[in-house]
């Protein structure tokens, strides 16, 4: 007879290989016979979530908080399904947060969720806050970026842009972001030399756009 352990470990082995019909029926079995681990009834929701059975992953998890209410996992796996499925999410990242001040995914989401909701400072002030958990994160310093764009304060948004191509050099989002920046506050140079840059570096993503742009800042050199 296998001992709990042996159970656990084969079950997470079948579902790193996302053999899912076959690690199903040894989770409902599993949590039969010892209900008191919370990684099981997570990783139960996750079968489900990953079978398109959302809403039953969404049962189970909240079946499990009421057993194991600080389980930041938990929190988050309902959080982030939320999300997902437009059901309730900021009630479980607050408590999320409460719990762990530091969980800069958790901080990200409410940052998302801001921007979403067009509250875009907001998103802002999250996103500042989750970098100061991760100051080499260049995504979060696009993102701050794009949210001062929408804001139409171009030139704060450049400044971020620059600040996450210090890091990455080569990173084709962020130079296609401050040409637009840079158009926008007549730095028309500048902003040809970026949007040619993004082009170089990812033209199956940027070139259509890239293009579109380049003649439009060409016009306005041509002036």
């Amino acid at each position: 007879m296998s001992s709990p352990k042996e159970e656990l470990d084969k079950i997470q082995e079948l579902f790193s290989k996302a053999k899912y019909d076959e690690v199903q029926p040894l989770l409902k079995d599993y949590l039969s016979k010892y209900p008191e681990n919370p990684l099981v009834y997570k990783l139960y929701g996750n079968v489900l979530a990953y079978t398109g059975y959302l809403n039953k992953a969404r049962l189970v998890w909240k079946y499990a908080l009421k057993k194991f209410p600080e389980n930041t996992d938990i929190l988050y796996n309902l959080a982030l399904s939320g999300i997902v499925s437009g059901k309730p999410c900021k009630v479980y990242l607050k408590k999320l947060l409460d719990i762990k001040p530091d969980d800069m995914d958790a901080i990200s989401m409410l940052a998302q969720i801001a921007k979403d909701n067009g509250n875009y400072k907001l998103s802002i002030k999250y996103w500042k806050q989750a970098l100061e958990l991760q100051p080499d994160n260049v995504e979060i310093m696009n993102n701050i970026g794009v949210s001062y764009a929408i804001l139409s304060r171009y030139g704060q948004a450049a400044v971020w842009y620059k600040k996450a191509l210090e890091i990455d050099d080569s990173y084709a989002l962020a130079y296609f972001n401050l040409s637009n920046a840079l158009y926008e506050i007549g730095e028309y140079q500048e902003a040809l030399q970026n949007a040619e840059k993004s082009m170089e570096l990812d033209p199956t993503t940027h070139a259509p756009q890239a293009l579109s742009l380049i003649r439009q800042i060409k016009k306005n050199l041509e002036k």
